[in-house]
């Protein structure tokens, strides 16, 4: 593929495309960002990208599921109807815009097939760019552990479109994007070809992550963070009950960033381990980068997860990371600054990374940004410079 070749990336709102698209756009890439936000809503950091907006649906959607909420029949079908108008039009749009010239077109599950059919005709290399595994091993692994501590189960992930249509997306693409080798295997198990996906992971904003010097040593206080949902699904009772082997010292301290859970909520009630603990609630990704540059770990121990953004971004903040061996994110803690990788639901391996990291109090100085995360992904799409 050619280094003139137009890149195509649709996507109803911004998540890890727009970052990708970016990215690419940041090396010189011609790219165009079919978005379902408005333009304004993205125009102040698009680094050289096109976007063309298809707004209508999206903020139809996101209108109603603000006042009825965003889980439920409802909003699933809200979604589904958003999805299916957001590709017609795109695919109106790329059949007035695409010649003979070579392009790529790279889309998000359930949003691009009438996009890809398009393509096709156009003779265009088609991406379809997974965030997640596939959801049945995702629903096995959190109704196993749900089974373990003796809870029901009622968070049954689901998909808003029907099989028959992603199966279709599936037939088309030329190449399946997945961010960590974890999905990977997971697809693989599923019987997809090996040379039909591909290992792209995400990068981050470095205006929002980035560095700044740090003065942390041992004798200082220790800040462990926790960030993201505060459900058993990301491991938070594996840290709590690691936290509670670890917390008699009074320079420990751990901060908890996300939305409040039951079972979060219960054991705040309770009081239980609860020493050098600070519940920070949902905040701004700013706040958060923050916290991560005065962290001096973040600790990751899900039952599933396809990648794990906040390892990303902690890591670009100069902070590393304990994440469990089911968090896809572990691809990028190949050394030992970087952080540890333990075995699932193993609250001592957490306890005793937790002293390694203290000891040590080790600083990233590598790069976690999307520019950097956009040369493997321009090297997937057999795009030469």
């Amino acid at each position: 593929m050619g280094s003139d070749a137009k890149i195509y990336c649709l996507a109803t709102n911004p998540c890890h495309l727009w970052d990708q698209a970016r990215g690419l756009s940041y090396l010189g890439r011609q790219v165009i960002f079919v978005s379902g936000y408005p333009r304004n809503r993205l125009a102040g950091d698009a680094h050289g990208c096109i976007i063309h907006s298809i707004s209508g649906p999206t903020l139809l959607t996101y209108g109603i599921t603000k006042i009825l909420g965003r889980s439920g029949s409802i909003a699933r079908r809200l979604y589904n109807w958003q999805d299916r108008l957001f590709d017609r039009a795109t695919a109106r749009y790329l059949a007035e815009e695409m010649s003979d010239d070579e392009s790529i077109v790279i889309g998000l599950p359930g949003q691009c097939l009438e996009s890809f059919r398009v393509a096709k005709r156009w003779n265009s290399r088609c991406f379809l760019s997974h965030a997640s595994g596939p959801i049945e091993l995702q629903n096995r692994a959190i109704r196993e552990e749900y089974e373990r501590m003796g809870l029901e189960h009622t968070s049954i992930l689901t998909s808003i479109h029907s099989q028959d249509r992603l199966e279709k997306e599936w037939a088309l693409a030329d190449i399946h994007l997945v961010a960590s080798s974890q999905v990977l295997e997971q697809f693989l198990s599923l019987g997809f070809a090996d040379d039909s996906l591909s290992l792209a992971p995400y990068g981050v904003d470095k205006n929002v992550f980035y560095k700044k010097e740090r003065k942390s040593k041992p004798g200082d206080d220790f800040i462990v963070l926790f960030a993201g949902q505060t459900d058993i699904r990301k491991g938070i009772h594996w840290l709590m009950d690691a936290w509670s082997q670890v917390c008699n010292r009074v320079d420990w301290k751990l901060k908890i960033v996300g939305p409040s859970s039951p079972w979060l909520s219960e054991r705040l009630e309770r009081g239980e381990n609860l020493k050098g603990v600070e519940y920070l609630g949902s905040m701004s990704q700013a706040k958060l980068a923050d916290n991560m540059r005065s962290a001096d770990v973040l600790v990751l121990p899900s039952i599933e997860d396809a990648f794990g953004l906040v390892v990303a971004q902690s890591l670009q903040c100069g902070t590393p990371c304990i994440v469990s061996d089911r968090v896809g994110a572990k691809d990028l803690l190949d050394s030992r600054a970087r952080g540890r990788v333990v075995a699932y639901g193993d609250s001592r391996a957490i306890a005793s990374a937790l002293e390694d990291i203290e000891r040590e109090r080790p600083i990233v100085s590598d790069e976690f940004g999307y520019q950097e995360a956009a040369k493997t992904l321009m090297a997937r799409l057999n795009v030469r410079k």
